[in-house]
């Protein structure tokens, strides 16, 4: 959405994306995001637009805002868009990586036949023994 002048929610917006793009691991430059966005949208989407998202000129949809993240491999968009903060969306990331350890156990245990109770919760440690 474009804004006649930028607010402080736009800018707000913005800095916690470039902060994301930049922390990225790799950095992502703002090129590769827009390219990645063009494929995720099917639509052109040049490095100035993700300029302008990140300097608060225009604001990105909440949808944009969840590829970016997503692509960005950081937190949720919800804390992008100031909607929780930063402790709730670390609260959720732990949550969605623990229920997908979960998911990757199950689906262990189905491939096998047998049950997840019976995966050891520690790993089994055979150093020193013969």
């Amino acid at each position: 959405m474009p804004t006649k002048k930028k607010d402080s929610y736009a800018i707000a917006v913005g800095e916690r994306l470039a902060d994301a793009r930049r922390e990225a691991i790799p950095p992502i430059s703002q090129k590769d995001a827009a390219e990645y966005l063009s494929k995720r949208l099917n639509k052109r989407v040049s490095h100035t637009t993700i300029s302008n998202y990140e300097s608060g000129s225009r604001l990105p949809t909440p949808p944009i805002v969840d590829v970016l993240c997503r692509f960005y491999g950081t937190l949720p968009a919800t804390y992008v868009l100031g909607l929780v903060s930063i402790r709730t969306a670390q609260i959720a990331l732990k949550y969605e990586a623990a229920r997908a350890k979960k998911e990757k156990g199950q689906l262990i245990a189905a491939l096998y036949g047998c049950s997840i109770d019976r995966f050891p919760k520690q790993p089994i440690d055979r150093r020193g023994r013969d």
